[in-house]
């Protein structure tokens, strides 16, 4: 119930400040967090909020704005968002990536947002073979983290990895094996031509991107670009 009063308040903000009459408000859409059944509107599971399991997103917040509403998971459409104004830009095959606080990938294939069923795709923190939830309270994950200390705390430890401290280029490596296993599996599934970097790890990309592509490298996978976000971290 907060969440839609925020949702409706800051829409009313967005309408002021743009100076826009509410009738001209054809339509919106929510981007997400969790598996999301972008077809139906609905929240299919939320990790670690159950409450939102079966919510009708789509519908309740479209009685709630007066306008047409669809939703869709924020990963995927961070994905699209890149491949028409971002990084990805005349990429039909795409991964856009986030991982360590939170952890999620939206899917780009023949140039359309790949869902899965009921959504599922991408929620790979959901996976228990992958456990990705072991890693995401201190270092390098908590570039995305949504807490701005824990940002704040990431990028002081980048600042360290960047001026040569052993013990931050150490926790580097270990984060950039991380998400080298990441797109490892990608490479070998969907098999991206280009994953971008985005959630936070954008500010660290320079640093991250050429450990990644080592790693790669060294293991022979398929040549991947990897970029980050041109598009900021949300």
């Amino acid at each position: 119930e907060r969440a839609l009063q925020h949702l409706a308040a800051v829409t009313e903000i967005a309408r002021e400040q743009a100076g826009l009459d509410p009738r001209v408000l054809a339509a919106g859409t929510i981007a997400a967090g969790g598996v999301i059944d972008a077809r139906e509107g609905v929240v299919v599971r939320l990790i670690n909020a159950p409450a939102w399991t079966g919510f009708p997103l789509a519908e309740t917040a479209t009685a709630l704005l007066g306008f047409p509403i669809t939703t869709d998971n924020d990963a995927n459409l961070a994905a699209f968002a890149e491949s028409r104004a971002g990084a990805a830009e005349g990429h039909d095959d795409v991964a856009w990536l986030v991982h360590g606080n939170r952890t999620g990938a939206g899917f780009l294939l023949r140039g359309a947002i790949h869902h899965g069923h009921r959504g599922a795709a991408g929620e790979l923190v959901e996976s228990r073979v992958l456990d990705l939830k072991q890693s995401a309270a201190d270092g390098f994950s908590l570039l995305s983290s949504p807490i701005a200390a824990d940002r704040t705390a990431a990028l002081a430890l980048t600042d360290a990895a960047r001026a040569g401290d052993d013990s931050a280029l150490a926790l580097a490596r270990d984060f950039a094996a991380e998400l080298a296993d990441l797109i490892d599996v990608l490479a070998w599934t969907i098999a991206p031509e280009l994953v971008v970097l985005g959630g936070g790890l954008e500010d660290a990309s320079e640093l991250l991107v050429p450990l990644v592509l080592d790693r790669l490298r060294e293991r022979g996978d398929p040549a991947i670009r990897v970029l980050p976000t041109a598009l900021g971290a949300d």
